[in-house]
């Protein structure tokens, strides 16, 4: 089954999206794969336009926080994974100022919800 792209945006490119894609390694079509990124993408925007956060960090973090996942149950580390390989990613696959790094790396590692 194909994979829809979501709206391209600064962050949201083609070559962004297809190395989260590459470097998860689940199941695509599972709970955490990129569908469910694209859901969470879609909410995080309509969330910024109305608390006025950062649009960058919010998409960020939107497609990275699942990347690192391990399994679909209980995977408290793949928070703070994702924080290391956005930290490896960042001006590779994405430019981002050391304060939009800072509040990407406090959500990625305080990100463990199960």
């Amino acid at each position: 089954m194909p994979i829809s792209m979501p709206t391209f945006s600064e962050v949201v490119r083609q070559d962004f999206v297809e190395k989260c894609c590459q470097e998860y390694r689940m199941d695509h079509n599972g709970y955490h794969g990129f569908h469910h990124w694209k859901r969470v993408l879609n909410n995080g925007r309509l969330l910024t336009k109305k608390t006025g956060a950062n649009l960058k960090v919010v998409e960020l973090f939107c497609l990275l926080h699942d990347t690192q996942r391990l399994n679909e149950d209980y995977d408290l580390q793949h928070g703070h994974q994702a924080a290391l390989y956005a930290q490896s990613i960042r001006g590779v696959l994405f430019d981002a100022t050391d304060a939009e790094m800072d509040l990407l790396m406090e959500a990625r590692t305080y990100h463990t919800w199960a």
